[in-house]
Protein backbone atom coordinates (compact mmCIF):
# COMPACT_ATOMS: atom_id res chain seq x y z
CA UNK A 1 0.00 0.00 0.00
CA UNK A 2 1.64 3.41 -0.69
CA UNK A 3 0.39 5.18 2.45
CA UNK A 4 1.92 8.84 2.92
CA UNK A 5 3.59 8.57 0.02
CA UNK A 6 2.12 11.42 -1.59
CA UNK A 7 4.21 14.44 -3.12
CA UNK A 8 7.52 14.03 -5.52
CA UNK A 9 10.61 13.83 -4.19
CA UNK A 10 12.68 16.12 -6.79
CA UNK A 11 15.55 14.95 -5.94
CA UNK A 12 15.95 16.40 -2.90
CA UNK A 13 16.15 15.45 0.61
CA UNK A 14 13.42 16.23 3.19
CA UNK A 15 15.14 19.23 4.66
CA UNK A 16 15.93 20.24 0.61
CA UNK A 17 12.49 20.13 -0.04
CA UNK A 18 11.16 22.20 3.11
CA UNK A 19 13.54 25.14 2.39
CA UNK A 20 12.86 24.69 -1.60
CA UNK A 21 8.52 25.24 -0.48
CA UNK A 22 9.66 28.33 1.44
CA UNK A 23 11.69 30.05 -1.00
CA UNK A 24 9.73 29.05 -4.01
CA UNK A 25 6.39 29.44 -2.57
CA UNK A 26 7.68 33.06 -0.73
CA UNK A 27 9.12 34.39 -4.48
CA UNK A 28 5.75 33.28 -5.84
CA UNK A 29 3.49 35.85 -2.87
CA UNK A 30 5.82 38.81 -4.06
CA UNK A 31 4.09 38.62 -7.46
CA UNK A 32 1.13 38.54 -6.38
CA UNK A 33 -0.21 42.70 -7.04
CA UNK A 34 2.68 43.19 -10.22
CA UNK A 35 2.81 43.67 -13.50
CA UNK A 36 3.98 39.53 -14.02
CA UNK A 37 1.95 37.34 -11.64
CA UNK A 38 3.75 34.54 -11.90
CA UNK A 39 6.99 32.72 -11.90
CA UNK A 40 9.00 30.49 -13.88
CA UNK A 41 9.99 27.48 -12.65
CA UNK A 42 9.79 23.48 -14.03
CA UNK A 43 6.66 21.69 -14.39
CA UNK A 44 7.31 19.52 -11.63
CA UNK A 45 8.30 22.12 -9.12
CA UNK A 46 4.78 24.30 -10.22
CA UNK A 47 2.34 21.38 -9.89
CA UNK A 48 3.82 20.10 -6.53
CA UNK A 49 4.18 23.93 -4.94
CA UNK A 50 0.88 25.23 -6.73
CA UNK A 51 -0.81 23.22 -3.78
CA UNK A 52 1.23 24.06 -1.48
CA UNK A 53 0.26 27.82 -2.36
CA UNK A 54 -3.35 27.47 -2.00
CA UNK A 55 -3.10 25.96 1.62
CA UNK A 56 -1.47 29.03 2.48
CA UNK A 57 -4.56 31.40 0.82
CA UNK A 58 -7.06 29.35 2.02
CA UNK A 59 -4.90 29.52 5.46
CA UNK A 60 -5.47 32.79 5.65
CA UNK A 61 -8.80 32.89 4.61
CA UNK A 62 -9.19 30.71 7.80
CA UNK A 63 -8.05 33.59 9.77
CA UNK A 64 -9.38 36.46 8.45
CA UNK A 65 -12.86 34.84 8.92
CA UNK A 66 -12.20 34.44 12.04
CA UNK A 67 -11.09 38.14 12.83
CA UNK A 68 -14.07 39.46 10.92
CA UNK A 69 -16.40 36.94 13.65
CA UNK A 70 -14.47 38.59 16.51
CA UNK A 71 -15.05 42.57 15.25
CA UNK A 72 -19.17 41.31 14.57
CA UNK A 73 -19.46 40.02 17.95
CA UNK A 74 -17.53 42.68 19.63
CA UNK A 75 -19.48 45.21 17.22
CA UNK A 76 -16.14 46.98 16.25
CA UNK A 77 -14.07 47.78 13.34
CA UNK A 78 -11.66 44.93 13.12
CA UNK A 79 -8.36 46.73 13.39
CA UNK A 80 -9.88 48.65 16.67
CA UNK A 81 -11.02 45.07 18.40
CA UNK A 82 -7.11 43.13 17.30
CA UNK A 83 -5.44 46.51 18.94
CA UNK A 84 -7.61 46.82 22.15
CA UNK A 85 -6.95 42.84 22.65
CA UNK A 86 -3.24 43.25 21.76
CA UNK A 87 -3.11 46.83 24.43
CA UNK A 88 -5.38 45.11 27.01
CA UNK A 89 -2.82 42.66 26.95
CA UNK A 90 0.45 44.37 26.94
CA UNK A 91 -1.14 46.44 30.01
CA UNK A 92 -1.97 43.57 32.14
CA UNK A 93 1.38 42.02 31.74
CA UNK A 94 2.77 45.40 32.90
CA UNK A 95 0.35 45.40 36.17
CA UNK A 96 1.27 41.77 36.52
CA UNK A 97 4.85 42.33 36.32
CA UNK A 98 4.81 45.56 38.95
CA UNK A 99 2.58 43.35 41.41
CA UNK A 100 5.34 40.81 41.51
CA UNK A 101 8.45 43.04 41.76
CA UNK A 102 6.15 44.87 44.34
CA UNK A 103 5.90 41.47 46.43
CA UNK A 104 9.78 40.45 46.00
CA UNK A 105 11.09 44.27 47.09
CA UNK A 106 12.25 45.21 43.81
CA UNK A 107 11.84 48.70 42.41
CA UNK A 108 10.44 48.21 38.60
CA UNK A 109 8.79 50.95 37.35
CA UNK A 110 5.29 50.94 35.20
CA UNK A 111 5.51 50.71 31.50
CA UNK A 112 3.92 54.55 30.32
CA UNK A 113 1.35 53.36 27.44
CA UNK A 114 -0.32 56.27 25.57
CA UNK A 115 -3.60 57.59 25.73
CA UNK A 116 -4.70 56.31 22.57
CA UNK A 117 -3.32 52.78 23.56
CA UNK A 118 -5.31 53.14 26.93
CA UNK A 119 -8.60 53.91 25.45
CA UNK A 120 -8.37 51.42 22.91
CA UNK A 121 -7.68 48.48 25.81
CA UNK A 122 -10.92 50.04 27.69
CA UNK A 123 -12.82 50.07 24.83
CA UNK A 124 -11.80 45.83 24.49
CA UNK A 125 -12.63 45.34 28.50
CA UNK A 126 -16.23 46.70 27.95
CA UNK A 127 -17.55 44.41 26.24
CA UNK A 128 -19.43 41.77 27.95
CA UNK A 129 -17.59 39.02 29.80
CA UNK A 130 -19.19 36.12 27.97
CA UNK A 131 -19.08 38.11 25.00
CA UNK A 132 -15.43 38.79 25.45
CA UNK A 133 -14.08 35.31 26.04
CA UNK A 134 -15.93 34.63 22.92
CA UNK A 135 -13.79 37.34 21.09
CA UNK A 136 -10.71 36.57 22.84
CA UNK A 137 -11.35 32.94 21.38
CA UNK A 138 -11.87 34.12 17.72
CA UNK A 139 -8.51 36.34 18.14
CA UNK A 140 -6.58 33.50 19.36
CA UNK A 141 -7.72 31.52 15.99
CA UNK A 142 -6.89 34.67 13.91
CA UNK A 143 -3.31 34.33 15.61
CA UNK A 144 -2.79 31.01 15.79
CA UNK A 145 -3.26 30.99 11.92
CA UNK A 146 -0.88 33.95 11.25
CA UNK A 147 1.96 32.32 13.49
CA UNK A 148 1.50 29.04 11.55
CA UNK A 149 1.84 31.25 8.05
CA UNK A 150 4.71 33.24 9.26
CA UNK A 151 6.92 29.95 10.48
CA UNK A 152 6.60 28.31 7.11
CA UNK A 153 7.37 31.28 5.15
CA UNK A 154 10.59 33.16 4.13
CA UNK A 155 10.89 36.32 6.57
CA UNK A 156 11.03 39.10 3.72
CA UNK A 157 10.25 42.56 3.79
CA UNK A 158 8.69 43.97 0.70
CA UNK A 159 7.18 47.26 -0.35
CA UNK A 160 3.41 47.64 -0.97
CA UNK A 161 1.87 50.42 -3.61
CA UNK A 162 2.47 53.51 -1.75
CA UNK A 163 6.21 52.54 -0.56
CA UNK A 164 5.72 51.16 3.04
CA UNK A 165 7.77 47.74 4.05
CA UNK A 166 5.32 45.05 5.08
CA UNK A 167 5.98 41.53 5.90
CA UNK A 168 5.10 38.74 3.40
CA UNK A 169 2.66 37.51 5.85
CA UNK A 170 0.90 40.65 6.10
CA UNK A 171 0.91 40.75 2.49
CA UNK A 172 -0.84 37.13 2.63
CA UNK A 173 -3.88 37.94 4.83
CA UNK A 174 -4.69 41.83 3.72
CA UNK A 175 -3.74 41.46 0.04
CA UNK A 176 -3.83 38.20 -1.48
CA UNK A 177 -6.72 36.39 0.35
CA UNK A 178 -9.18 39.03 0.59
CA UNK A 179 -9.17 38.78 -3.08
CA UNK A 180 -10.14 35.38 -3.52
CA UNK A 181 -12.61 35.92 -0.52
CA UNK A 182 -15.56 34.49 -3.12
CA UNK A 183 -13.57 31.74 -4.72
CA UNK A 184 -13.56 28.04 -2.99
CA UNK A 185 -10.29 26.77 -4.36
CA UNK A 186 -8.59 27.18 -7.66
CA UNK A 187 -6.16 30.33 -6.78
CA UNK A 188 -3.65 29.67 -8.46
CA UNK A 189 -2.69 27.97 -12.02
CA UNK A 190 -0.14 26.06 -14.26
CA UNK A 191 0.44 27.33 -17.53
CA UNK A 192 3.20 24.91 -19.76
CA UNK A 193 5.31 26.38 -21.80
CA UNK A 194 7.23 24.08 -24.17
CA UNK A 195 10.27 25.82 -22.97
CA UNK A 196 13.35 23.58 -21.87
CA UNK A 197 16.04 24.55 -19.59
CA UNK A 198 19.89 24.14 -20.28
CA UNK A 199 21.43 21.93 -19.25
CA UNK A 200 19.14 19.12 -18.05
CA UNK A 201 16.35 19.64 -20.89
CA UNK A 202 13.34 19.91 -18.16
CA UNK A 203 10.10 21.66 -19.47
CA UNK A 204 9.73 25.02 -17.87
CA UNK A 205 5.94 26.04 -16.42
CA UNK A 206 4.76 29.35 -15.51
CA UNK A 207 3.05 29.17 -12.28
CA UNK A 208 0.56 31.98 -11.64
CA UNK A 209 -2.68 33.40 -9.86
CA UNK A 210 -6.25 32.95 -11.48
CA UNK A 211 -8.26 35.95 -12.04
CA UNK A 212 -9.06 37.52 -9.16
CA UNK A 213 -11.18 41.24 -8.40
CA UNK A 214 -9.22 43.56 -6.48
CA UNK A 215 -10.56 43.62 -3.00
CA UNK A 216 -9.27 44.86 0.68
CA UNK A 217 -10.53 43.26 4.79
CA UNK A 218 -13.71 43.85 5.27
CA UNK A 219 -14.21 45.98 8.64
CA UNK A 220 -17.04 46.24 10.75
CA UNK A 221 -17.86 49.69 11.82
Amino acid sequence: MRHRKRGRKLNRNASHRRALSRNLVTSFFKQFGEEKEFILTTRAKAKEYSATAEKFITMAKKGNKALEDAAALAEMSTEDVRDGWRNSIAQNRDRKKVAKAKKTGKAVEAKAFNSESVASAQRFNSIEESKRQEVIKLLSKSLHYRRLAASRLKPEIIHDEDGNKIDIVKKLFEEIAPAYADRNGGYTRVLKTGILRLGDGTYKAMLGFTAYEKAVVATTA
